[in-house]
């Protein structure tokens, strides 16, 4: 079994219909005996074939249980290969905009299967993932047949991870991905309640999936509560639920989309320190020519299947490394304003990039049950080329990182790449100076050439003119 557990996505094992587990570069899942009928009937009537088709779900084929290793296929009924999303992201790492739209596709997609006679039983924020700015449900064996007269199971789940995280930056002007991060399943119902003004609960939205889903909660926790130095536990009494027509269950489904796509950033209007970076920073025309070209040379070079850009911004240099020859490009940013404009620039102009929200002094690390369950970004893969652009110094400088941690951290994430070192004259840095003591006698270009030299072969370097910038392209040494 260790072999097993090793192949075994820990995403999945609390699913007891079936879990995930890559196998040479491929993604799987299994199907178990529970969960047998639901798939035979979906796969039977072509259902799954019309979700891939029109791009609701991940593509997937069942295979032969022979492909795979009998450690994790051993209890399964069925094997079926899913299409690799090019990298897993978490709910935690994404903008406001990213989570709205997972969220407004959630529910359009539970509206469609519930029209054609499915339902879904869960509403897991995780089950959504996106390929550039394009939405995907990868859980297949959350969906299954409509039971006339149902409720819905998720509607908590969906709230907390969905609902809660957004009306936590529309009312209070605070972003969910700390709060998120340190609670896997979202924001819970109670301290979300807790934590709203008073008057912003005035309105049936509130009332109903918030207020009502509070005070419910909080009854059943006082009724099975201990009762002074008793250990009875109080007898509770068993609720009948009457059915649940099922056009009251889309109307629910149809006023939340409804409240959502109304949702806006509480601060969306305050400035924000590096979104408008790409128009007013210290570079001129002939600058920004220098750097565009030395970058654009450097990709049609290494035509990278994946590029990670740390400190994307807007994703000017994304959308450039896309044009001369990156298949992919995942950014990272830690400015929420940023973040939003980059995946909606993706959007519009139909890349296969997104942008995610990324503390470099703070990163997702490997965490859930066991230390397994999210895993960190190196454990959910890597990148052919990365770029560092105007970045390195905000850790090393605003951060008190030692340059050559830094420079460390940065080549374990590619073999190749380009970075931007920043010297303490330049504007911005001296920016990060202000009222504090040089306390950086390290942080100089002799010692980053010379320590990335080390450890990298320099390909090519040049100054940016009128700047204290110089850009380096390297090859991590074998």
């Amino acid at each position: 079994m260790s072999g097993a557990s090793s192949l075994i996505d820990m995403g999945s094992f609390r699913d007891p219909s079936g879990h995930v587990f890559e196998f040479s570069n491929r993604i799987y899942r299994t199907i178990n005996q529970s969960a047998q009928n639901d798939y035979e009937a979906l796969r039977d009537s072509g259902y799954i074939d019309h979700l891939i088709d029109d791009g609701w779900l991940v593509d997937t084929n069942e295979v032969n249980s022979k492909d795979v290793p009998a450690s994790v296929s051993e209890n399964a009924i069925y094997i079926v290969q899913h299409k690799k999303v090019p990298l897993i992201s978490y709910p935690y790492e994404w903008g406001f905009n990213t989570l709205k739209k997972a969220a407004i596709f959630h529910l359009d997609f539970h509206l469609k299967l519930l029209s054609e006679g499915y339902n879904l039983s869960d509403a897991t924020a995780y089950n959504v993932q996106f390929i550039g700015s394009n939405p995907v449900f990868i859980d297949l064996l959350s969906i299954r047949k409509y039971q006339q007269g149902e409720y819905w199971l998720g509607h908590r789940q969906f709230c907390e991870q969905f609902l809660f995280p957004l009306l936590l930056r529309s009312i209070k002007g605070i972003p969910h991905n700390s709060w998120y991060r340190g609670n896997l399943e979202g924001i819970p119902l109670l301290e979300f309640y807790k934590v709203l003004p008073k008057t912003s609960l005035f309105s049936m939205n509130m009332l109903f999936h918030v207020i009502m889903q509070a005070k419910l909660q909080q009854k059943v926790i006082n009724d099975g509560s201990i009762n002074g130095s008793s250990s009875k536990v109080k007898e509770k009494a068993k609720i009948t639920l009457k059915p649940l027509p099922i056009a009251s269950f889309k109307q629910m489904l149809q006023g939340l989309r409804k409240w959502i796509t109304a949702l806006t950033p509480k601060d969306m209007g305050e400035s924000s320190v590096w979104k408008n970076y790409h128009i007013e920073n210290t570079y001129d025309i002939k600058s920004t020519e220098v750097k565009r070209t030395f970058i654009a040379e450097f990709i049609q070079l290494k035509k990278p299947k994946m590029l990670w850009d740390f400190g994307c911004n807007v994703g000017d240099y994304s959308a450039l490394s896309l044009k001369h020859g990156a298949d992919y490009v995942v950014g990272f940013d830690i400015d929420q304003n940023a973040l939003d404009l980059a995946n909606s620039r993706a959007e519009v102009e139909k890349l296969p990039f997104q942008a995610l929200y990324f503390d470099a002094a703070n990163t997702s690390p490997s965490q859930g049950w066991g230390q397994n369950e999210r895993k960190g970004l190196l454990e959910r893969g890597n990148a052919d080329v990365i770029i560092a652009l105007a970045f390195i110094h905000h850790l090393a400088i605003g951060r008190n990182i030692p340059l050559d941690k830094i420079i460390d951290w940065m080549l374990s994430f590619a073999k190749a790449g380009i970075i931007e070192f920043v010297a303490k004259e330049d504007p911005t840095a001296q920016i990060l100076l202000q009222n504090r003591e040089d306390i950086f006698p390290d942080y100089n270009e002799d010692f980053f050439v010379e320590y990335l030299s080390a450890k990298a072969e320099i390909l090519k370097s040049t100054k940016i003119p009128d700047s204290c910038r110089t850009i380096y392209a390297y090859q991590v040494k074998n």
